[in-house]
């Protein structure tokens, strides 16, 4: 028998062409026949300065209807999260008809990045842990974080987490936190990695070297900060996860990528393989790597969505979470909030 599928986070805007049109509560009922429950709502008229952050493409045209009326942005629970909305939102669009891609009634955010700049925007006085979805993974200490209080941390997230399951990343000087990897949760799956740093020609990219089972997690730190540190072909043969944590993307590709996305019916796959970065990417694959980190706090939505693109042309999993980009113990992207003028006060 197939276990059933864990209801997930996942935010849907309701655009001021749905409500002009009448049609917004019959959305929301198929949304709840979808198996969405709502869990907030937050009804909003926007103005230019709140909406920009929020969009991967702030175009005239986008923020020109979303700021010209009625708008609501409710926060759901149900299958497959930001994926099921997804696929949900163009049954609703073909169902009601949209004639184009502005005025098109529903938007859903994207699992990471996107789902948690909007988290914080709308939905401030939610727990963050409470509302992280699949593309959360990853969760990093700061420098001076001892066991106690990493271990109180993850005592918080048991049971808390909608995800039930965190990885660990631990740089080789945190060796004194490997003792986490004794502790036993009622809730919370806890599985570790050592953050290796990559030579060469890789852009400062650092991998993830995931721990395999009974494998002594002071070993693999020491292994990984050794010198010369271990080959990622020699890592991925004796069966470790390989995730490339980190990428620095230039400017002007990040440039190119954005104006090819807002351009009318783009080949983003061929854009997409001209870049050096896919190069960088396709040449660490052949090395063992198998996941991307896609999403991380404080990087913008358009390198995020390139970051993905990447890992979908290596054919590599997409992840994301913390990246040590958070205070410390602090879970997910949500931790850093956006700036107060965006913030639009506690949700209905």
């Amino acid at each position: 028998m197939k276990p059933p599928e864990v209801a997930q986070p996942a935010i849907a805007m309701l655009k001021p062409d749905a409500w002009t049109r009448g049609v917004a509560p019959a959305i929301l009922t198929m949304l709840r026949s979808a198996g969405f429950a709502e869990e907030a709502r937050r009804d909003v008229r926007f103005t230019p300065s709140l909406i920009a952050p929020l969009l991967l493409h702030p175009l005239p045209l986008n923020v020109a209807h979303l700021t010209s009326g009625f708008a609501s942005v409710h926060l759901l629970r149900g299958p497959g999260g930001p994926h099921g909305l997804y696929g949900l939102k163009h049954q609703i669009r073909e169902t009601f008809g949209a004639p184009d891609r502005v005025r098109n009634l529903i938007h859903g955010a994207d699992e990471g990045t996107e789902h948690h700049l909007q988290l914080a925007a709308f939905f401030p006085d939610r727990p963050v842990a409470r509302h992280c979805c699949l593309a959360d993974p990853d969760l990093r200490f700061d420098d001076d974080t001892d066991l106690d209080a990493a271990h109180r941390c993850l005592e918080r997230l048991n049971g808390e987490l909608s995800l039930g399951a965190v990885i660990v990343t631990l740089r080789p000087d945190q060796r004194r936190l490997a003792g986490l990897q004794r502790c036993r949760f009622s809730s919370l799956r806890v599985s570790f990695a050592a953050l290796l740093p990559v030579q060469g020609n890789t852009r400062g990219t650092a991998v993830q070297v995931h721990q395999r089972r009974d494998e002594d997690l002071v070993a693999l730190l020491e292994r990984v900060g050794g010198s010369p540190p271990p080959e990622l072909e020699r890592l991925a043969a004796e069966g470790h996860q390989l995730t490339l944590a980190e990428l620095v993307l230039p400017a002007p590709e990040v440039a190119e990528y954005a104006h090819a996305l807002r351009a009318h019916g783009p080949d983003i796959d061929h854009i997409v393989s001209t870049l050096p970065s896919l190069r960088v990417v396709e040449g660490l694959a052949r090395r063992g790597i198998n996941g991307l980190h896609a999403f991380h706090p404080d990087t913008p939505l358009m390198e995020a969505e390139l970051r993905s693109d990447l890992a979908r042309l290596a054919g590599l999993q997409i992840t994301g979470g913390s990246a040590g980009r958070v205070p410390g113990g602090a879970f997910s992207l949500t931790a850093r909030a956006l700036p107060p003028s965006h913030r639009l006060g506690p949700a209905v």
